[in-house]
């Protein structure tokens, strides 16, 4: 069966958002060797990784966005963030290329085009040509020209949602994993809940927190709304920890782990 894994790794696991650059190697190696041993497993799976903008894009994204100067340079904010997202997607690829995985990094921000904060262009052809050829592309949330302003931020969680759409009929399956700090989404007790569905969201919603440190893109909740409309076109759909071993090969073997998304 053909089947695509579109990952994403989570910027509050590879860094730690309250603190400015900050970058989790042993957490990032763990993942990077997770992603590897799934590749070995299951040779014929296509995988697409999406990494979090973490301590990085959100940080300084945030600095930008708390500006209230009517005079403030929103080219070179632009500029800045995009940076600064590219240096923590650059650690990761080399992370994953230190642990054998043909990792490359493809820029959102050099195939879409975004129009009032919507895309309105998405480009695969470089991700498809990748795919082909075993090679494993590496995407992240970017900033991305925009013709009716400077620019607009796109989520991880947004491109992977993107993804499933315009590779919908590609595949035989697509499975969605968010790969963060939690076991998966927790109820009012701290319990991690198993399925998730929208009558489920709109019971708990008061009680799903949002993320911890640095953060212009919504968190928890934002994630599992994002989660909820792409299992609309996945096959499966999950929240999982990235500290528990296994838990991203499981996603993929139909096994029970962390919070299932459903419709």
């Amino acid at each position: 069966m053909k089947t695509l894994g579109l990952i994403k790794i989570g910027g509050g696991l590879i860094t730690d958002k309250r603190t400015p650059f900050s970058v989790r190697q042993k957490v990032m190696h763990t993942v990077a060797c997770e992603i590897k041993d799934l590749i070995e497993r299951h040779p014929d799976l296509h995988i697409v990784l999406g990494n979090g903008a973490g301590s990085f894009g959100h940080y300084v994204a945030s600095q930008h966005m708390r500006s209230t100067d009517p005079k403030a340079d929103w080219k070179r904010a632009t500029c800045e963030i995009h940076h600064s997202v590219v240096r923590l997607n650059a650690l990761f690829v080399q992370e994953l290329l230190d642990a054998g995985v043909n990792a490359f990094s493809v820029s959102p921000s050099s195939c879409m085009v975004c129009v009032d904060g919507n895309p309105a262009e998405f480009s695969l052809s470089s991700v498809v040509e990748l795919l082909e050829r075993g090679i494993v592309p590496v995407m992240y949330g970017d900033i991305v020209p925009d013709r009716t302003r400077v620019a607009s931020i796109v989520s991880t969680e947004k491109l992977l949602g993107l993804l499933a759409e315009k590779f919908r009929g590609s595949y035989e399956r697509i499975v969605v994993s968010y790969v963060g700090e939690e076991k998966g989404v927790l109820d009012e007790r701290g319990r991690v809940l198993s399925r998730i569905s929208p009558a489920t969201l709109v019971k708990l919603q008061k009680h799903i927190t949002g993320a911890t440190g640095y953060d212009v893109t919504g968190g928890m909740l934002q994630k599992v709304q994002h989660a909820l409309d792409v299992a609309r076109i996945a096959k499966r759909v999950y929240i999982i920890s990235g500290h528990e071993k296994g838990a991203i090969g499981k996603t993929f073997e139909g096994r029970r782990v962390g919070s299932r998304i459903v419709r």
